[in-house]
């Protein structure tokens, strides 16, 4: 049975507390499922079919939830649906390849780890201050053939 993941109330949080406090309720029920074992292909069809529809009701949908909030709110520029299918695509992979094992890392931490890097990306800064440059991005607006050059 398909059960919610109820993260702690978070009405009026910042999206940041939001996102991270859905991680940590996900990260919980990956774990109670069984998901990165089953998805490693441990396990019958039917185990790991329930393990898939766990897995998108429970995390895919309500990441797209945040994803298409946080896009409304003006705090993430890319479109929430680029965010989505990135997310969905990396977990997907991670949790059917050999990382997992060599990392000793679980299906939550995997699903922290590529949420952090979708949202905010792999380079950092080593110092946070007001002179210091974010790195951003882009982000195209269109594509136009006719402008590209050559290689």
């Amino acid at each position: 049975m398909v059960t919610s993941v109820r993260p702690a109330p978070t009405e009026g949080q910042p999206f940041g507390v939001r996102v991270q406090r859905f991680l940590i309720a996900a990260g919980s029920e990956l774990g109670r499922i069984g998901a990165a074992q089953l998805a490693t292909g441990r396990g019958d069809a039917m185990l790991r079919q329930y393990v898939e529809q766990c897995v998108d009701a429970l995390v895919y949908r309500r990441l797209d939830e945040l994803f298409r909030d946080g896009h409304r709110r003006g705090l993430l520029s890319a479109p929430p649906e680029l965010l989505g299918e990135t997310t969905r695509g990396a977990l997907e992979r991670l949790l059917n390849s050999q990382l997992p094992r060599e990392l000793d890392w679980t299906a939550a931490d995997l699903l922290r780890a590529t949420v952090d890097t979708v949202l905010y990306g792999a380079i950092r800064p080593a110092h946070f201050g007001t002179d210091d440059e974010q790195l951003r991005a882009v982000i195209p607006t269109a594509r136009d053939d006719e402008q590209e050059v050559d290689p």
